[in-house]
């Protein structure tokens, strides 16, 4: 045989092997999405039977490819509008995150230091604001009491505030501990971290992370949510009392600000966690330290990244963070070993997000 034959043989061997292995992960794609429709669509259902929730949205993505995107349920109970994979939520605390990433992006631009104490942007702060660091904030160690554990603030929730009047209702209040000493969720640390990038970049919140982190990640969805529903595509939410759906359709939402003021989609937050895990919004480095276990003042490590949980779920290594505000609930979670991602968002202030996104996990993991 000579020299050419033997060369177009070979080539005709390395396309048919390449339509070949294009085949069969064409076939495993296609069972993976089926498996995964199956097992969501079960558990969606019910949940929204049993435990009466109007209405979720749930995503599930392999790798860069979301899997399953689908509505369960009605975004608008009243007028019986069934809920799909692209209506708008609030997301709470899954916020946390888009802040993290903010605030990291300007510490890659030497704009911030993670150990810059609170008294850099906020000279004011009393004692021991000093020792408290944007590490501390981040990782929910600064022992400042969380605003939305005070009296005040269900009381005050419809009416809009300015960052002084809040930082004077925290300013007042005595510290938990002190900076570093404990893990404690907190709210305030958040609500300053928003401040601290407004100052900083010369924005406004909002309109940093519409100009600088939601392109990055090709965000079409999220965004700063609105005191109300501004549009059809808004889903509504609800609370449970007396076992009937009440709307809790307004609160202020200068309230939540930087610690849990957005909102999105389930897509836009699989395109979102993509993204930042693989160096788009942030750099490698950066996404490593928002995903690494932080460490208290006596050497013990928590289950707190920057913006994110680190943890474990049967053994498997997670990160993830659920969200819960007026209405609404939900989760984001990432299992790197598998690398699959979950979102589920939810329409109901108890609609247990967190849980029913477990739930799937340990369905497709069995």
């Amino acid at each position: 045989m000579n020299i050419h034959a033997r060369s177009f043989l070979n080539s005709r061997l390395v396309s048919t092997i390449a339509i070949m292995v294009s085949l069969v992960s064409a076939s495993v794609q296609a069972e993976l999405k089926s498996t995964f429709a199956k097992v969501v669509d079960s558990i969606a259902k019910d949940v929204i039977k049993e435990d009466g929730t109007p209405g979720m949205s749930i995503a599930v993505a392999k790798g860069s490819e979301i899997i399953h995107a689908k509505g369960y349920g009605y975004a608008d109970i009243t007028d019986k509008k069934k809920a799909k994979s692209d209506h708008i939520y609030r997301i709470g605390s899954v916020t946390k995150q888009f802040t993290s990433a903010a605030i990291m992006q300007l510490v890659e631009q030497g704009k911030i230091n993670l150990d810059d104490p609170l008294t850099k942007y906020v000279p004011d702060f009393p004692s021991p604001g000093e020792n408290v660091t944007v590490t501390h904030l981040l990782q929910h160690t600064s022992g400042i009491r969380s605003y939305t554990n005070l009296a005040s603030f269900m009381r005050l929730i419809k009416e809009p505030t300015t960052h002084q009047q809040l930082i004077d209702i925290v300013s007042e209040v005595e510290f938990d501990f002190q900076p570093g000493e404990e893990f404690r969720y907190n709210n305030s640390g958040y609500y300053l971290l928003g401040v601290i990038i407004e100052q900083v970049s010369g924005q406004t919140y909002a309109d940093y992370l519409k100009d600088h982190v939601y392109p990055k990640a090709g965000l079409t969805d999220t965004g700063y949510g609105a005191n109300e529903y501004p549009t059809p595509q808004h889903a509504r939410g609800y609370m449970l009392a007396n076992k009937k759906f009440k709307d809790e359709r307004y609160m202020d939402m200068s309230r939540p600000f930087a610690a849990g003021s957005l909102e999105s989609t389930v897509e836009d937050l699989m395109r979102w966690n993509y993204a930042l895990r693989n160096g788009k919004v942030v750099s490698a480095e950066s996404y490593e330290m928002m995903t690494t276990n932080g460490t208290l003042n006596n050497g013990e490590k928590i289950q707190y990244g920057f913006g994110l949980f680190v943890g474990e779920m049967d053994g498997r290594p997670m990160v993830q963070h659920g969200g819960g505000i007026h209405g609404f609930s939900c989760m984001m979670a990432y299992f790197p070993d598998e690398d699959v991602a979950l979102a589920v968002l939810t329409n109901l202030r108890q609609g247990h997000g967190g849980q029913i996104t477990m739930n799937i996990a340990k369905e497709l993991f069995e």
